[in-house]
């Protein structure tokens, strides 16, 4: 951008004048000088225009760059508030989105004190304890990195007592080992040389012999030799004996020193490590310090639902108009808050995504006529489409939602449910069928029903066009079953967190609210509460509230539950 040009005043460069802009407006975005600074604030439409010097323009916060400070539907200044829809409009939008609401007051009485608002200061002092809370949250780590440090010295120094330990151990045993060694030399050098004594001993005795008998034979007759022969061999027969027996005993074996590692010191040698040592998490405890000029923010907890269905109240909160031709027949709340709808209408392929406060966003195609929707995980949803025997899996993650799996049924699906990794798929002609994570079918339930609620141990269901609601366990056993009041109703259902169960009857135009245990009903709306052919409902439990398909062809209507 040209820095100069920048600089000028915009109208006056408009009018073909070049004069330097002394303020800079926030909402138009451009610099005045000071007399059209005087014309700017006089028109009642630029009235509430902020203003700042011009050399501060910089100062200027990003985050009012993204602020829509107009209708971007009908390009015209908001002019009115919906305390409703917590929102700005101008006064087309009262004719199309604001019809019903009440209420709606000036958006200049509202924004008069703003600045100085209840709001405002909730949210200074919701940063200020964010601050306080991140300032502890470093603090603590800057500490667990000290205590850390430390704990790592003292495992060294025990991981080097140990070593030490280990070493002494060792020392003791070679000691003990050379000690022994020592004495068995000891003991064989005794016993080797007592018979080594003996040997030579032994060794004389035969010389001595030998030299007589040598004696003998040179000086004796040849008569006396022949005549002491037998002698002679019997002497020697006697000095061999004597070896050879000695020999047989052992009396003259050698020894060998054989070295074997023991099996304890082969398992000390293959030990791996002396210690484990791991870095494990720990639960971050954070409590904010108390100062005395920063208050706490107050954050308005979630109501909680009550389980017992006589206090339950239900208050209509927002409601979403659809178009023509429309046949609303499941509905789910995403993890974004937005709301997806089944379109069953024959002449329309397509989901319809709403926004948190029901306004339309845009249609999704898909392959076949939808019926019911079950929420998989944060980001994927489950689609049955009874003509194409199929079940699709669309993922929301992304800015395109896509397709990422589909599931082919051994016929019409209709109903479906999620929970506890398992998916519940209400059949035509077979029952309740259940898949694993993977899509691999688990089991058959035999039970007829068009739609379903399954929490992963019982599976909620009614007959075509019946009013008795059933319940059944995991294996298909009968638990109980109540009758909704009536004539014959197509039945639909949703469970909230107590395992209640909220039962739209179709053609009785009325919603009920049937026990956990199945044993009582109340009901809680009727056909002058914009019940007309209801047809499909679900129990968002992260905000506790109820969307109901309240006309099916025109509107569903959300209920906060208290």
């Amino acid at each position: 951008m040209d820095k100069q040009a920048d600089s000028k005043c915009k109208p006056c460069s408009v009018r073909g004048s070049k004069k330097d802009a002394s303020v800079w407006c926030t909402v138009c975005k451009e610099g005045l000088c000071s007399t059209c600074q005087k014309y700017h604030s006089s028109f009642k439409s630029l009235r509430l225009h902020g203003t700042v010097p011009f050399d501060t323009r910089e100062q200027v916060p990003q985050i009012f760059k993204h602020v829509m400070e107009s209708c971007s539907y009908h390009e015209r200044n908001f002019e009115l508030f919906c305390p409703e829809h917590q929102e700005p409009c101008c006064i087309r939008c009262t004719t199309n989105n604001h019809k019903g609401c009440k209420g709606l007051c000036p958006i200049d009485d509202v924004i008069e004190n703003v600045k100085s608002s209840v709001a405002i200061n909730r949210i200074d002092e919701g940063f200020s304890g964010l601050i306080l809370k991140i300032e502890q949250i470093i603090e603590n780590k800057e500490q667990s990195k000290r205590n850390i440090a430390d704990r790592i010295i003292k495992i060294k120094k025990e991981i080097t007592n140990t070593r030490k330990k280990v070493e002494e151990k060792i020392d003791l045993l070679i000691k003990q080992q050379f000690d022994n060694i020592d004495r068995m030399n000891t003991e064989y050098e005794r016993t080797t040389s007592e018979g080594i004594k003996q040997l030579k001993t032994k060794l004389e005795d035969v010389q001595d012999i030998k030299t007589n008998i040598q004696q003998s034979t040179e000086h004796g007759t040849n008569l006396q030799v022949f005549l002491s022969l037998s002698e002679f061999e019997s002497i020697l027969s006697k000095q061999e004996t004597f070896v050879s027996e000695s020999i047989e005993k052992g009396e003259f074996d050698n020894a060998e020193l054989i070295f074997s590692e023991t099996e304890d010191f082969k398992n000390i040698m293959s030990v791996a490590g002396i210690c484990h040592i791991e870095l494990k998490k720990q639960p971050l405890e954070v409590k904010l310090r108390s100062s005395g000029q920063i208050a706490k923010v107050q954050i308005k907890p979630t109501k909680k639902a009550t389980g017992h269905i006589d206090t339950i109240k239900i208050i209509k909160s927002k409601e979403a108009s659809f178009r023509s031709p429309c046949l609303l027949t499941g509905c789910v709340v995403l993890q974004n808050d937005s709301i997806l709808f089944a379109n069953n209408d024959n002449k329309s392929h397509r989901l319809f995504l709403y926004d948190c406060n029901c306004r339309f966003l845009r249609d999704i195609e898909t392959a076949s006529r939808p019926f019911d929707i079950a929420i998989m995980d944060e980001s994927v949803v489950a689609v049955t489409m009874p003509e194409a025997k199929k079940v699709s899996f669309i993922d929301f993650s992304k800015d395109q939602e896509q397709i990422v799996k589909e599931l082919d049924v051994i016929g019409e699906c209709y109903g479906i449910d999620h929970s506890n990794n398992k998916l519940a798929v209400a059949v035509k002609g077979y029952g309740v069928q259940i898949f694993d994570a993977t899509g691999t079918q688990i089991k058959t339930i035999p039970v007829a029903s068009q739609y379903i609620s399954f929490d992963g141990s019982f599976i909620y269901h009614a007959d075509s066009d019946s009013n008795v609601l059933k319940c059944c366990d995991y294996e298909g056993k009968h638990v109980w079953e109540i009758t909704i009041p009536g004539d014959q109703s197509s039945l639909s259902m949703a469970l909230d967190i107590h395992k209640n169960i909220y039962v739209v009857a179709r053609t009785s135009y009325k919603l009920y609210i049937v026990s956990s245990d199945g044993t009582k009903h109340r009901q809680l709306l009727q056909k002058s509460d914009g019940l007309y052919y209801p047809q499909g409902v679900f129990y968002d439990k992260r905000k506790q509230q109820l969307v109901l398909c309240a006309n099916p062809y025109s509107s569903s209507i959300i209920f906060s539950i208290d």
